[in-house]
């Protein structure tokens, strides 16, 4: 048999044998977390918080679905003000605003809030609102996640790195809005299975891909 009747066979047999060979066992739901765990969202989020700690001064709001930071803990912070956005879908998002002060904060910190918050414009006026000129904003957002309702709060929207930079941008002016994607392939793919980061190789943690954008961070500076 001549070697160009051999390479034409090949060229036969190759999809034939991709067709034959057994598809790969997906897994049917995401594992039950381990409350212990730490997700892979969250050591992205740790790591933009800890490469932005010299914002985290004097008084900080957290709006997050837990604690973030512990003004007692060597932290420049000194007064930290804790809430979580309202979960119910009946509840008014300018209910939550008006009881916050105006130029009362040093720092908002904002992390996986946004996506569960309908009407966003309002959020980036009233986050502007309640900063001190000069304060800052550290926020994060969701790009690939389960669309479900977590932890009862419903899920509106996911954002992108132009998405949220443009909404803020509108607020803060552009100059004054840095953002930043996380994630890759492989970190977006562990998140859906419900993989903790502790079972996720250490140089797929480091990689960032701008296709397969896991999550987004922003930090913003209120003009003076």
């Amino acid at each position: 048999m001549n070697a160009s009747l051999k390479q034409r066979l090949k060229s036969v047999a190759r999809p034939v044998i991709r067709r034959l060979s057994p598809p790969p066992v997906l897994p049917s739901a995401p594992a039950e977390p381990d409350p212990a765990a730490k997700t892979v969202s969250r050591h992205f989020i740790d790591q933009f918080l800890q490469a932005n700690r010299d914002a985290v001064s004097g008084r900080v709001l957290e709006l997050s679905s837990c604690p973030l930071i512990d003004s007692s803990g060597g932290e420049s912070a000194t007064v930290v003000d804790h809430f979580e956005f309202p979960q119910d879908e009946d509840s008014s998002d300018a209910e939550f605003w008006k009881d916050l002060p105006s130029a009362h904060y040093d720092c908002a910190i904002v992390v996986e809030t946004l996506e569960g918050i309908f009407d966003l414009r309002t959020a980036a006026r009233e986050i502007a609102r309640i900063l001190k000129p000069g304060g800052t904003l550290l926020a994060t957002a969701t790009t690939t996640g389960a669309l479900g309702p977590r932890e009862n709060r419903p899920v509106y929207w996911r954002l992108t790195p132009v998405s949220l930079g443009r909404l803020f941008e509108e607020v803060f002016g552009k100059d004054s809005v840095t953002t930043d994607a996380f994630g890759n392939y492989r970190t977006c793919l562990a998140s859906l299975a419900g993989i903790p980061v502790e079972e996720i190789e250490t140089e797929a943690l480091a990689e960032s891909s701008p296709l397969f954008v896991q999550g987004v961070t922003l930090r913003a500076l209120k003009p003076s």
